[in-house]
């Protein structure tokens, strides 16, 4: 090569990992062991809207006083009403129970679960 080469040269290398699936099930369940044990869990009746109407959605937070706090619903699946009602307010998602990483679960403040999300998050948890 014209001006010289440079023999075994930086190559890029890759140096993601993964955790195995138990350690992962491990720290999803360990989060929300700790929400449960600090009271940032809160469990509310199923409920669904006629259409998607953000109004809705922000009277249910303020009547469950949740409207200042940053706050992750959990759905047993997904609705679209409900998810549309919710998408446009801040510090406010809206995700299926099963889909929750350890992430969204520590990096909200509280936890509003639809009572049929819970026996969801107990069959994730099984086996």
């Amino acid at each position: 090569m014209v001006g010289g080469g440079s023999i075994f040269g930086p190559k890029p290398r890759d140096y993601s990992g993964t955790l195995p699936a138990g350690l992962r099930k491990l720290a999803r369940k360990s989060a929300l062991s700790y929400k449960a044990k600090e009271g940032q869990i809160r469990i509310v009746e199923d409920f669904t809207f006629t259409g998607p109407k953000t109004k809705e959605m922000v009277t249910v937070l303020k009547a469950l006083e949740l409207h200042a706090a940053k706050t992750l619903m959990l759905l047993p699946r997904a609705d679209a009403n409900v998810v549309k009602s919710g998408r446009n307010i801040p510090k406010f998602d809206i995700l299926e129970a099963d889909k929750a990483s350890t992430y969204d679960i520590v990096n909200n403040q509280i936890l509003l679960i639809q009572k049929s999300a819970v026996e969801v998050l107990q069959n994730t948890f099984k086996n």
